[in-house]
């Protein structure tokens, strides 16, 4: 089952951090549902195998750094 995660992202200044981030997760399949780096926080849901392939995506570039990662709920999808 996937759960909603949030990612503290330490290193985005801008909207071009957001934007170079959600390519660096689209490269690794992930699409987030949110990023912002006003709050410096990423919400993606994933499986929870998931969370160091999103923490590598994420820190590919060496720019950015996770802070912290925790759930916010499990997700329940509704056909």
């Amino acid at each position: 089952m996937k759960h909603l995660y949030t990612f503290a992202i330490a290193g985005m200044t801008c909207h071009a951090c957001e934007k170079l981030i959600t390519m660096d997760l689209a490269e690794a399949g992930f699409t987030p549902q949110s990023i912002d780096h006003q709050s410096g926080q990423l919400i993606i849901e994933i499986d929870p195998a998931d969370v160091d392939a999103v923490k590598q995506a994420v820190q590919a570039s060496k720019t950015y750094t996770i802070a912290d990662a925790y759930t916010v709920a499990d997700v329940t999808l509704i056909n």
